[in-house]
């Protein structure tokens, strides 16, 4: 039987994973899933490939915030109930989104950590960003939910000198019981009653050679530099992991069946 194992969000877009044993979904994704996004003063994103150090940003669901901590920084209190309703502009690859102001104190803070002028933005109740599947998303790269298989990770890690851990890969849905990479040719599919749908394999990136424990990039760029030996198709691209989208609202648990079409 092929069922979710494991359940991660990222709160704030490209730090580290917060494990639950369930989640709500919606439209954009899983419920506070890439709901913030760091960016320069311009509004154009930051994320772990760029700055590895925000890896070692931890969050906490806190009610309706969220409570950040990082080394060597005071604690961060975030609710959107305090945030201005000031928006601005916040691009994100090719899409350009309103997003809400979280307000000085968050802006000095990630700019302390980073050393160099930051902001924080929140998906505000007027924010909205399509995707090319005609959907809606977060501030995910392109898709709400990326889904990958214990088996596919188990897989790689023979090819591997030293093994990687599923939070390289920042999945948000984790199932065991299947044969490796057996999620590429997945259609549609349900779990706990919410149907869901295929969008596209997903390509990787070199924030996948950054050690989640430590921030650490990998100085022969594995585990990426081995996926593109034999996970690289003709188009040039190296895909590991399958990203879906929910076609309603409803809840996820670990343990639940995957039930396909």
């Amino acid at each position: 039987m092929i069922s979710l194992s494991r359940i991660f969000i990222y709160p704030i877009k490209s730090t580290a994973p917060l494990e639950l044993l369930s989640s709500e979904v919606e439209a954009e994704g899983l419920a506070h899933d890439r709901r913030y996004v760091v960016t320069d003063e311009k509004g154009r994103f930051f994320t772990a490939r760029r700055f590895p150090r925000m890896v070692l940003i931890h969050t906490e669901l806190a009610g309706d915030g969220l409570h950040v901590s990082a080394p060597a920084m005071p604690d961060l209190e975030l609710n959107p109930r305090d945030f201005s309703a000031d928006y601005g502009p916040v691009k994100v690859w090719q899409d350009t989104v309103q997003a809400q102001s979280c307000g000085n104190a968050a802006d000095q803070w990630f700019s302390d950590y980073l050393g160099l002028g930051a902001k924080l933005y929140y998906m505000g109740k007027k924010s909205r960003r399509p995707t090319r599947a005609d959907g809606v998303v977060s501030f995910a790269d392109s898709a709400p939910l990326l889904l990958l298989s214990e088996s596919s990770v188990e897989d790689l890690n023979t090819r591997l000198d030293t093994a990687v851990n599923m939070k390289n890969f920042r999945p948000n849905l984790v199932v065991t019981g299947s044969d490796a990479y057996a999620e590429d040719d997945w259609g549609e599919f349900s779990i706990g009653g919410v149907n869901f749908d295929a969008l596209w394999r997903c390509s990787r990136c070199v924030l996948t050679t950054v050690n989640p424990d430590t921030a650490a990039v990998h100085p022969q760029r594995q585990p990426l530099t081995t996926l593109m030996d034999y996970r690289r198709a003709d188009d040039g691209e190296t895909y590991f992991g399958l990203n879906v989208a929910a076609k309603q609202r409803g809840s996820v648990h670990v343990g639940q069946p995957l039930v396909f079409s």
